[in-house]
């Protein structure tokens, strides 16, 4: 079986915008989306004024994230676009009147698809820069990535350490999640053509990396610790974007993945349902063709 790779843009939310930009009416709408790591979005255009659409990020993680690289992030592709920045929340105005704006719609709605990696990867960004130049890091950085996920990033000379802590609240989850965890591990370590990825490492003990921070107490539905190390050829020029990209993404495509398995156990298990109850229907006696039936009669 082939793993996914989840794109880094929402589709949906970016062909919404292209659509907008590109439509020769301008017709009122008022959409809300959502989108993985507690991000929603949303795109409004009053039907007072169809010369403009509001657009608004919200993310869960925003409060924390905006001040450590996240609003940078975004500015430094979508700043024509902000017309306010608060702790809730970004919003963007996109003007239909501005000159050549439907000659690039596509580049616009690309740029508006990456809002969640922006943000939510805007913190790694300031380490990984800070890496690739040999740049003094900033301190090490704790922050609560989504409802159920820590996130902590560990600079050092050489590397950035990203730790996700891991909570499953369903314990279906977290077995399936530690299987798949162990394998990257394990797969890593026993496959000679990784060798130039980063390490990634597994357990349930907080790392030596979080040695620092102070590690709040863990439910029972606590998984672990996953680490993935950034070396500073993983943030070169031509691919800081991809290793940000993919880093912050971790969560979610765990996720998406734990989902996908059970719905192939589910398929798997109606697959075998339904082979038995053929078998149990081939073992019923069937009835001989021309049997007579014999009658009892009482006797009177």
């Amino acid at each position: 079986s082939v793993m996914i790779l989840l794109p880094s843009r929402n589709r949906v939310f970016e062909e919404a915008i292209v659509a907008k930009i590109k439509a020769k009416k301008k017709d009122p709408c008022d959409m809300k989306l959502f989108d993985f790591d507690d991000v929603s979005y949303r795109v409004f255009i009053d039907p007072e004024n169809k010369t403009k659409m509001l657009i608004s990020f919200e993310a869960s993680s925003w409060n924390e994230t905006r001040t450590k690289g996240g609003e940078d992030a975004i500015k430094s592709k979508l700043g024509d676009y902000v017309k306010d920045v608060t702790d809730s929340k970004i919003n963007f105005e996109v003007n239909f009147e501005e000159a050549k704006i439907t000659e690039r719609a596509e580049e616009i709605g690309e740029n508006f698809g990456k809002l969640r990696t922006l943000a939510l990867g805007g913190p790694l960004r300031v380490f990984a820069n800070a890496l690739a130049s040999g740049s003094s890091p900033p301190e090490p950085l704790g922050l609560q990535l989504r409802r159920d996920t820590y996130m902590y990033i560990v600079p050092k000379p050489d590397r950035v350490a990203v730790i996700f802590a891991l909570d499953f609240p369903i314990a279906s989850d977290r077995i399936i999640a530690r299987q798949v965890l162990t394998e990257f591990v394990d797969v890593k370590n026993r496959d000679k053509k990784l060798a130039g990825t980063p390490v990634v490492g597994f357990s349930v003990e907080p790392p030596l990396e979080l040695q620092s921070f102070t590690i709040p107490s863990r439910s029972n539905t606590f998984l672990g610790y996953f680490s993935i190390v950034l070396l500073k050829n993983h943030v070169a020029s031509s691919k800081i974007d991809s290793a940000i990209e993919n880093t912050i993404g971790f969560r979610s495509y765990l996720t998406y993945h734990i989902k996908c398995a059970k719905a192939f156990f589910h398929q798997r298990m109606r697959a075998q349902v339904k082979s038995l109850l053929q078998v149990l229907n081939r073992a019923k006696p069937e009835t001989k063709r021309g049997a007579v039936k014999k009658e009892i009669m009482a006797a009177k």
